[in-house]
């Protein structure tokens, strides 16, 4: 936090803890995800979108990948993602718009995203 040393954060950085407590309930939500193995890492054209694509398989009919993006960037900025066949639904997404090899969306200034991809 580089609050330094001896400093109490909830009563002298009210808006940091905050932020902190904010961070550790949204990793603990995707926690399960962030240890599958990761099947690709990426960026966007420009780097400033990073992203993981973390694929679970289900019976053999039923494929969902997971696609963890950050912008780095305090500017909105576009991700395309090749997933190699179109997408039957995204969850996580705002307004992406399915392609036939995967998807792409924009991510607002600093945005992270968490992408439900089924296949069906």
């Amino acid at each position: 936090t580089f609050a330094g040393y001896g400093q109490y954060l909830p009563t002298t950085h009210p808006a940091l803890w905050a932020e902190l407590v904010t961070l550790s309930e949204e990793i603990r939500v995707i926690e399960q995800i962030l240890f599958w193995p990761t099947e690709r890492m990426g960026t966007n054209g420009d780097g400033a979108i990073a992203y993981l694509v973390k694929e679970e398989k289900y019976d053999g009919t039923t494929k969902i990948v997971y696609v963890i993006a950050a912008n780095g960037a305090s500017q909105t900025k576009s991700l395309t993602v090749e997933l190699g066949e179109r997408p039957d639904s995204i969850q996580g997404a705002q307004s992406a718009q399915i392609l036939d090899y995967g998807f792409s969306e924009q991510i607002e200034g600093f945005g992270v995203r968490v992408y439900q991809v089924n296949f069906y």
